[in-house]
């Protein structure tokens, strides 16, 4: 028996719904064009995704669906799929994807912005206070040679 085997080609991600809302879980379908029998694995921001509540791999982890997507579930997925002869993979940036609210970064209320005010003042309270320690010593060294005289 003769039996042909094709190499992985044209891999693509198919996110459903277009468009999430916080109370609705969201599909990601990973695809090829050619390539036989295809291995399908799936990882976020580098690391590999097993099942659990909130994660379900389905088609044999052809399809990743995140019940109840939320912020926590931003980021970069990338669907694997190998073969005996070569191996490709596609990734989707979530946070990059308009269609994604709950993963648009608001700079208005980045954390990081909160400690801004609390550090200037402390930075320029040390200042201050280095200046008048530095100012102290300088009128005593001055004092002390107009006395000397």
């Amino acid at each position: 028996m003769l039996s042909f085997s094709e190499p992985i080609e044209g891999i693509t991600i198919i996110m459903a719904p277009n468009q999430t809302s916080s109370i609705r879980n969201m599909t990601l379908s990973c695809s090829v064009e050619h390539g036989t029998m295809p291995n399908f694995s799936w990882t976020k921001n580098g690391k590999s995704i097993m099942e659990t509540e909130r994660l379900s791999l389905c088609n044999s982890g052809q399809s990743l669906t995140l019940h109840t997507f939320s912020l926590e579930d931003c980021g970069t997925y990338t669907c694997s799929v190998a073969n005996r002869l070569n191996n490709q993979t596609y990734s989707l940036n979530l946070l990059a994807s308009s269609n994604v609210p709950q993963c648009r970064v608001d700079l208005r209320t980045n954390k990081r912005q909160h400690y801004i005010i609390p550090i200037l003042i402390v930075t320029f309270s040390t200042l201050l206070t280095g200046l008048v320690i530095y100012s102290t010593k300088v009128g005593k060294i001055a004092l002390q040679k107009s006395r000397s005289k």
